[in-house]
């Protein structure tokens, strides 16, 4: 159980990294160039920095050896963290619960459009004769 927010977005990173990491020798068993370094956009500065960093921290010896994974991965240059704000973490419109005006927002980032409902009689969701 992680202690932690910083504990726990640091093992997320290592789950999305390893996922990440397959996906792409995946495609590149499919001959599909990809460039590198694998790109992962995150929004908790304390576990990029944790990523980052050779020094041992106290407050860490609790996470488990393969969680550092992420941290090899980021050293070798195989993976880099970037930054992106949360209110531009777009993939929040699939993992949360959203207001309209964020839900509007994340679709508006994802390029998405809103569908009229057809009835079968011809006429839109919305609309009477």
């Amino acid at each position: 159980m992680a202690s932690s927010s910083t504990e726990l977005e640091y093992r997320s990173a290592t789950v999305t990294t390893c996922e990440a990491i397959w996906l792409w020798r995946l495609l590149q068993n499919l001959w599909v160039e990809v460039l590198t370094p694998i790109l992962i956009y995150y929004n908790n500065i304390s576990s990029m920095q944790l990523a980052k960093s050779l020094v041992f921290h106290v407050r860490t010896k609790r996470i488990e050896v393969h969680y550092h994974f992420v941290r090899e991965q980021v050293l070798s240059g195989e993976v880099e963290l970037r930054y992106v704000r949360t209110d531009r973490q777009v993939v929040e419109i699939f993992t949360k619960v959203l207001g309209s005006d964020k839900l509007h927002h994340f679709s508006e980032m994802l390029g998405l459009q809103h569908l009229k409902v057809m009835y079968l009689r011809g006429r839109t969701c919305g609309t009477t004769r």
